[in-house]
């Protein structure tokens, strides 16, 4: 191999002055993370997994069409709703209940067993690929996040204020769900990237709140590029092909995202996300007042079949934690929620990802 010429090794050291925050910054998030990869992988449960359903899922055609981001806002979302009708897992109907899994509201019931992921234990589960689905494979991740971790403690400590400054009970701008509710927080993309929609709660800074979603969306940047790395670079690969911005009161190029939604005891029939552009991860939290996990809290995936140590199963649960995260693919992997059995408690998923509009 030849040496490196001396002009060559003066531009390195010259780049590297002008970037070197950013750099060991890099460092120190990458030896985070394989460090992480290294000490947990031994105990992570590795679950080959294929989806069965029949179900037809809405195409949402109008992404493929060029002429739709010139349409105006009221526009688009008129053919947004009208084709999310179409599919049977219409999220404004609640039409699709999953046959295999049922959740009586103290426990597991259907025509086969169901492998549960206990409250301290992690997964890898690998999805065989059917043909709804255009990857060979696809997977969900579960992590139970190390309170150690100075992002994830802060993330935790941040996330009971956040949902404290939403009126669950008002409802005016949360959306309904069988169970609980859900809200936007942040700003949305809508044609371009020249339109910029903030949410109500982000717009007039309710109760403070965009502080604390600030903080929040730092750590989550951070939290995901160590634990979800996949989908971190989908993210920031999304938003700079669409030149999204992430404004500097919701942490700017420190944040992961210009959006979250938040949930509050949410319960909900299995679906799909159609609008989803990439890969999506959400963290669980305990609400003010609620001093340990409740029971009855789960992430349901009920049409992921497996045989798992020479046994058949028929559906995948995993009991929910505090500092729980869960990376999946909401286009494709059917997904659902249970609200925990005590009305007295408040448990919250803030999730992040990316819309195809």
């Amino acid at each position: 191999m030849g040496k490196t010429s001396t002009a060559k090794l003066k531009q390195n050291a010259d780049y590297y002055k002008q970037n070197k925050k950013r750099i060991n910054n890099y460092r120190r998030r990458k030896y985070h993370h394989d460090k992480f990869i290294k000490t947990k992988m031994s105990g992570v449960k590795i679950i080959q997994a294929v989806q069965e359903t029949t179900l037809q899922i809405a195409p949402c055609k109008k992404i493929d069409d060029p002429g739709f981001a010139e349409l105006n806002r009221g526009k688009r979302t008129t053919i947004t709703e009208y084709e999310s009708d179409k599919a049977y897992n219409s999220p404004g109907r609640y039409t699709q209940k999953a046959t295999n899994i049922i959740y009586t509201g103290r426990q597991f019931s259907g025509t086969g067993t169901f492998l549960k992921i206990k409250s301290d234990e992690d997964a890898d589960i690998i999805i065989e690929t059917n043909k709804m689905m255009p990857k060979k494979t696809s997977e969900v991740l579960v992590r139970r996040l190390p309170k150690d971790d100075i992002d994830v403690a802060s993330f935790l400590f941040n996330a009971p204020d956040l949902s404290e400054k939403i009126d669950w009970m008002k409802g005016g701008h949360c959306r309904k769900c069988p169970e609980g509710e859900m809200v936007s927080l942040g700003v949305k993309v809508g044609a371009g990237r020249h339109e910029l929609a903030e949410n109500w709660y982000t717009k007039h800074d309710i109760k403070g709140i965009n502080k604390v979603h600030k903080s929040m969306n730092v750590s989550a940047n951070k939290i995901a590029f160590r634990y979800f790395n996949k989908t971190h670079r989908e993210i920031k690969k999304w938003n700079r092909i669409k030149q999204i911005k992430i404004p500097q009161k919701l942490g700017g190029k420190q944040g992961l995202s210009p959006d979250m939604v938040v949930s509050c005891n949410l319960g909900n029939e299995a679906h799909v996300d159609l609008d989803f552009a990439r890969r999506c991860f959400s963290i669980w939290s305990l609400g003010h007042g609620t001093k340990k996990d409740p029971k009855g809290w789960y992430f349901v995936l009920p049409y992921l079949s497996c045989d798992y140590e020479g046994k058949q199963y028929k559906g995948i649960v995993v009991e929910l934690s505090e500092g729980c995260g869960i990376e999946w693919d909401g286009r494709w992997i059917f997904h659902s929620s249970t609200s925990p059995l005590k009305d007295d408690v408040v448990v919250n998923g803030n999730f992040f990802g990316v819309t195809r509009f």
